[in-house]
């Protein structure tokens, strides 16, 4: 293999490269919310056991929710791993195509891409989703200390 192969390999890899970068970056994110957000319940949860009846049907409510934004995350964090294991399948087959001279359609590669993406976009819709249910959360606290 001449160096010419070997850059060109390296040009057509750069872009899922990037891709695994910035979702790894993302990871980081979700990873730290979904932690803080399970810690968040744990402590509503320890809180729930002391309080009286007047406080525990809101403690109740804040649980159930937090709770929900803990599935919206780890199902954030799901499609994140995924669109980082299919772009690195593509790392993968770019190499093996070049360097085993093996037969891959490009719409192999296109499909893959494109899917990581879709899981990417995914991924974001669900962290949305948290982002507006901590909202909700946030103004459960707000009403009970502001009336």
């Amino acid at each position: 293999m001449n160096i010419q192969h070997l850059v060109e390999i390296l040009q057509v890899s750069i872009a899922p490269c990037v891709l695994i970068s910035g979702l790894g970056l993302l990871l980081l994110s979700l990873t730290n919310r979904f932690g803080r957000t399970t810690d968040l319940c744990r402590t509503l949860n320890d809180e729930a056991q002391l309080a009286d009846e007047s406080e525990l049907s809101d403690l109740r409510r804040q649980i159930k929710l937090i709770f929900r934004r803990c599935l919206m995350l780890r199902t954030a964090i799901a499609f994140n791993l995924f669109s980082i294991t299919c772009a690195g399948i593509i790392i993968i087959t770019i190499f093996a195509v070049y360097l085993l001279d093996l037969s891959v359609r490009y719409y192999v590669i296109e499909g893959v891409f494109t899917l990581s993406l879709l899981c990417l976009i995914s991924s974001l819709v669900f962290f949305l989703i948290d982002i507006r249910m901590s909202l909700n959360s946030l103004r459960i606290e707000i009403r009970k200390h502001v009336k």
